[in-house]
Order: C-alpha cells, then structure tokens, then sequence
C-alpha cells in the first residue's frame, strides 16, 4: 500500500513550495505596478487568471486518468497502467491542439474587448505568449503530473512547479529593474517553462522506464472524460467570469484593484488546496474499500479542512486592508483600498473550501457524469448574476455573482455526496460549516469595531503571528468542544493509515 511517506511529503512540499511562491507572489506584481503601471498588471492579472483556469481543462482528463490509474497502480498492473497512460497521452496531445487555436483567437480578439491606452500589439503579444507557455507544458508533461498524481508523488510536481516558478520570478525581477518591456518578461516566462517541462520528463522517464506507449489504447480507458471536461470547462467559466468582467466593464486599473486582493486570497487558496490534493488520493484509493472506515476518514477530514479553511480566511480578512495599504502606499494612479471587498473575497473561500472534499468524494467516486449538469449550472449563474449585478454595483456586483452562484453549489455538493456517496443525513454535512460559521460572523463584527494601522511590514508581521495565533486557537477549542471524538478520530485514522502503510 503506497502511502505513509508519500502523504507527508506531498503536504510538506506542497506547503513549502506555496509559502515560496506567496512570496514571490507579492514581490513580482509590486514591481509591475510601480515599473509600467496599473492598467499593465489589470492586463497581466487578467491574461494569467484566465489562462490558469483554461489550464483546468487539463485537469478534466488528468481527473479521468488518475482515476483510472489508482487500481492498477496500487496492484502492480504495469500493463493496464500503460494502456491508461497512453490514452491520456493521446487525449492531452489532441486537446492541446485544439487549445492552441483557442490562444490564437484570443489573442487576436481580446485587444478590442478592453478599453486601455496600452497599445493593441502589446496585449496581443501578452496574450499569445502567455498562452504558448500552456501548450508546451501540456503537449509534452500534462501526462506524467497525472502519473505522478495518482502514484502518490504529488510532491514531485510540486518541487517543479516550485523551481520554474522561482526561476520565472527572478528572472522577472532582474528584467523589471534593469528596465526591459512587459514583452520581454513574458519571453522570460516563456522560456522557464521549456525548462520545468525538460525535467519533468526527464525525471518521468527514468523513474518510469516500463510505461510503454501503445498507439490505438482506447480512450474510453478514461472513464467518465467527457463528464471531467465539462465540469472543469464550468470550473473554467466560473472562475474567469470576475476578472473578464471587470475588466471588460469596469476597466484595466479595476482590474488591478482585483488583482492585488486576488492575489492574496488566491494564493492562501492554492496554499489550503494543497492539503487536499496532497491528502485527497487516499480518498481515491479507499472509497472501494470498508464503508465505515471511510466514512470515519472522510468525516476527520473534512472536519480538519473545514477548521484550516475558516481559520486561514477569517485572518485574511482582518489583515488584508492593512496589508493593500502597506502594499499599495507608494501607488498613486488609482485607489486600492475599497471596503467590503476583503469580506467578500472571504465568504468566496470560505464557501470554496468547505465544499472542496464533496468535491474531491464526487471526483474520485466516478459520479462526474452525474452531477456535470449541476456544475454547468454554477457558470451560468454566476455568468448572468455578476453581469447583471456589475451595472449597479461595479466590483461589489461581481463578486456578489459569485456567491450567489456559490450558494447553490455549495449546498448541490454536500447534499449529494451525503445522499448518494456517503449515505449518511444530510444534516451531517453542514455541521462543520454552522459551528466555524458562527464563529467567523463574530470575528466580523469584532473586526468592524477595531481599527488596525501597520506602518511597516515588520509591524505587520507582528501584528499577524498574534492574530493567527488567536484566531486560530479559537477555532481549535471551538471545534474540540463541539466534536468531542475529534482527536481520538484523527489518532484511529493516523493508526489505520500507518497499518496500511506497513
């Protein structure tokens, strides 16, 4: 049984590349700002929100695949491994051509979508660029980050992405202050990528010398493909429908503003989501195993996630208006600190996350088909609602779209996997949520009463280890007192997993 190590250090490489790019995360688009300007990053803000959730697309076969592979790879099944491997290869390749038209389109229509004083050729070539990089990683890798995925070395992944990324970054850095063109850095980028791409299939290729690539493997191998991909293109629409909007209708230094905010919360997401995709392949390969011990597994889970969820976005949202400040003090083209937006941002998370192990249960159970219509219900509420609410309400409207549509998909999730996966009451599903619910409305009427001012990051830093600290011992008794079995669950879980492991 894989697993012991593996989950450790998928989380721990997870958690430490994401921290590494967090930081990086906020270097990077400061110096954007500050060397071209606001509307600039709206643009790059815009081009790389919407391109990393056109790379989920990606994730609607590698979801197929992983699936497919975790039996024969649990059981030593080379055979069926490669069959499953070599028709998701074909699968990525065929995509990817059609995903290289798509960047082609793009680039050519979207300069006369948005209105901006930065040249039409700049953007096109933004766009295009950013686009390539895609393709590449895809045609020639999408296939093994599966591979790696499902055999339980999600970590490996990670320190690539980890070191393309910093490779990327500082190379960002260097042509930013040594005065290149926003062109030139997204050449750099570009470059980077070919980099990640040669080792990872190096490393795939040695750690992997059995696969054997078949040319007619069937690609109905990938059971339930077709219900992956239109979850992960609803995904797709879902996620890119704020920043299109806004910057469509609200403009490129709107966009920014967004951007700035999006660029916190979204990397403590990435950050929380490493847990679930470090931690989530055991749910793959127990769900067909003893109901009752996986019950227990996913309830402790869930129960853990939803606490780390409640607590890392309840303390984003007390620090970020002083952090945009800080950030943002020495910009002066347009206004970053716009109230409510930070609450927003973390009811958007916080509903995010606490239906992320439904999701990943309805993944891994083979039920996408069932629910794809459900999860093309999501975009389009969010589609009409942002697009209707933005007219009156500008930013606040877009993101108000976004819970809207969240609340509905929120709710399909946990009833369907409590019905129909887990057979438990449905009731059970929202305790988690009511009880770190109730406790994040008290933080935002304490928070609304209590004025913080950070004059430095030193200052900052201070400021957030004593929140942290507070917000989430808070939490910890909260959770402990309401579900009192808590740590005996998670001790039988550590137990049965380290059996397993043996």
């Amino acid at each position: 049984m894989r697993g012991g190590k593996s989950v450790v250090k998928n989380v721990a490489f997870g958690f430490g590349s994401k921290l590494i790019v967090l930081a990086f995360g906020m270097i990077v688009p400061q110096l954007l700002i500050k060397a071209f300007g606001s509307e600039v990053n709206g643009l790059l803000t815009t081009v790389t929100q919407i391109y990393t959730y056109i790379a989920l697309l990606e994730a609607g076969i590698g979801n197929a695949a992983v699936n497919a592979l975790y039996r024969p790879l649990d059981d030593g099944d080379r055979d069926t491994a490669s069959n499953v491997i070599s028709a998701a290869r074909r699968y990525f390749r065929e995509v990817t051509v059609l995903y290289l038209g798509a960047v082609v389109l793009f680039a050519v229509i979207y300069p006369w979508c948005v209105s901006s004083e930065i040249d039409k050729m700049t953007i096109f070539w933004v766009v295009f660029i950013q686009g390539l990089t895609g393709c590449i990683s895809y045609y020639f890798c999408a296939v093994y980050n599966q591979l790696l995925d499902a055999d339980a070395h999600k970590y490996v992944t990670e320190n690539v992405e980890l070191l393309g990324y910093v490779l990327t970054s500082v190379a960002k850095i260097v042509l930013i202050s040594i005065g290149f063109n926003v062109i030139s850095v997204q050449i750099a980028n570009f470059v980077m990528v070919i980099v990640k791409v040669i080792v990872t299939y190096s490393y795939c290729k040695k750690k992997y010398p059995w696969i054997v690539y078949k040319k007619n493997a069937d690609k109905n191998l990938l059971e339930q493909r077709g219900a992956f991909i239109i979850h992960e293109v609803s995904t797709a629409i879902f996620y890119n429908t704020d920043v299109f909007i806004i910057s469509t209708f609200c403009g490129l230094l709107l966009s920014s503003v967004y951007g700035v905010y999006n660029l916190v919360f979204s990397a403590l997401n990435t950050l929380v989501n490493t847990a679930n995709g470090g931690l989530g392949f055991l749910l793959g390969q127990n769900h067909y195993k003893d109901h009752k011990k996986f019950l227990l597994l996913y309830e402790t889970y869930d129960t853990i996630y939803t606490m780390v969820v409640f607590i890392i976005f309840s303390i984003a949202y007390i620090l970020a208006i002083p952090f945009v400040a800080l950030y943002t003090r020495d910009i002066t083209d347009t206004n970053y600190i716009i109230p409510y937006v930070p609450l927003l941002f973390s009811v958007i998370n916080i509903m995010s996350g606490t239906r992320a192990v439904a999701s990943r249960l309805i993944t891994v159970t083979g039920n996408a088909r069932k629910t794809q219509g459900r999860s093309l219900a999501e975009a389009i509420i969010n589609l009409v609602a942002s697009l209707v609410l933005v007219q009156f309400f500008g930013i606040y409207g877009v993101l108000a779209g976004t819970i809207i549509a969240l609340l509905y998909r929120m709710n399909d999730m946990l009833i369907f996997a409590s019905r129909h996966i887990l057979k438990r009451k449905v009731i059970a599903g929202y305790k988690n949520i009511f009880v770190n619910g109730l406790l994040f409305i008290g933080i935002v009427l304490i928070n609304k009463n209590i004025t913080l001012h950070v004059g430095s990051y030193g200052s900052f830093v201070v400021h957030g280890i004593v929140i942290s600290a507070i917000v989430a011992a808070a939490y910890f008794l909260l959770n402990c007192i309401c579900n009192v079995r808590l740590l005996k669950n998670v001790k039988v879980v550590l137990q049965e997993r380290k059996q397993q492991a043996a």
